[in-house]
């Protein structure tokens, strides 16, 4: 058998150890041609290897065959596997929460849909700095994220909300990973709201007594402190004080004195001052 010559065309090429004219293949003799597959685009493909030589085919052949020195060739182009991810929620929206506190933990799933490993180089947050990542290694059951997830795999990533400042605040938890859209981002948001505070308020800020005989002791005037804040206020001292402060007394029989050495109100009691 003289083969003058072997062509193939479409995405599809050959190797092949079949000799070539003026060389040629002895009767009873074989030879073998490996056909490579190398698709340009998605979806079928097709093409064909020639063998163009000296062979005759009888009159049966080429009714079955209408060419028997070609190879028709057909193939599948798929998609180069890449890892995708999906988020379960892709944002976290915390409670309100007191300023300098910490909130309970937030989970977001993150799940590998596509079909290459997921690999992650890098994460950070870019805003606010009132959000960290919980401590928490595992988390419903899903394993921490680390630097890589496998197809199909899930991992987890846990946060906490700990508002520096009253207000809103927002802050994106941003992955870089070997995705062709990377980085990944979690939306985090919140609001700081004031921390617990004692407030001080007294039932008269001026005591206008009568005018008085000298050396003779007046009638009593009494000052109710209360706490109308929402934390124990600390009384550190009551004194009296100014120009003629000597001329002024506290006064005994007050139902709920006001300690003058240092006194713990809780929000919303109140004690009293009495004055002559």
């Amino acid at each position: 058998l003289v083969i003058s010559k072997i062509e193939g065309n479409g995405d599809f090429g050959f190797r092949t150890n079949c000799p070539i004219a003026p060389d040629f293949l002895r009767s009873l003799n074989s030879c073998v041609i490996d056909i490579i597959f190398r698709p340009v685009a998605l979806d079928v493909r097709r093409g064909q290897i020639t063998i163009i030589s000296n062979a005759q085919f009888s009159a049966a052949e080429l009714v079955a065959n209408a060419t028997p020195n070609v190879i028709a060739l057909t193939g599948t182009g798929a998609a180069v596997p890449v890892p995708a991810v999906a988020l379960s929620p892709p944002s976290v929206r915390f409670a309100s929460q007191t300023v300098g506190t910490f909130s309970e933990p937030q989970t977001v799933i993150l799940t590998n849909t596509g079909f290459a490993n997921l690999l992650i180089s890098n994460t950070r947050f870019a805003g606010d700095a009132a959000f960290d990542l919980s401590t928490n290694a595992v988390t419903q059951g899903v394993p921490a994220c680390g630097s890589a997830v496998a197809p199909g795999g899930r991992c987890s990533y846990s946060f906490v909300f700990v508002p520096n400042r009253e207000g809103a605040l927002d802050t994106i938890f941003m992955i870089t990973s070997n995705l062709s859209n990377s980085p990944t981002q979690i939306a985090l948001s919140g609001a700081g709201t004031p921390r617990p505070r004692p407030s001080i308020a007294l039932s008269n800020t001026v005591g206008r007594f009568a005018d008085q005989i000298i050396a003779t002791q007046s009638a009593t005037q009494t000052i109710t402190v209360g706490n109308v804040g929402d934390a124990v206020l600390s009384l550190g001292s009551i004194v009296i004080s100014g120009a003629n402060a000597a001329d002024f007394s506290f006064m005994n029989g007050a139902t709920a004195p006001c300690s003058r050495d240092g006194q713990l109100l809780n929000p919303g009691a109140t004690c009293q001052v009495l004055l002559g």
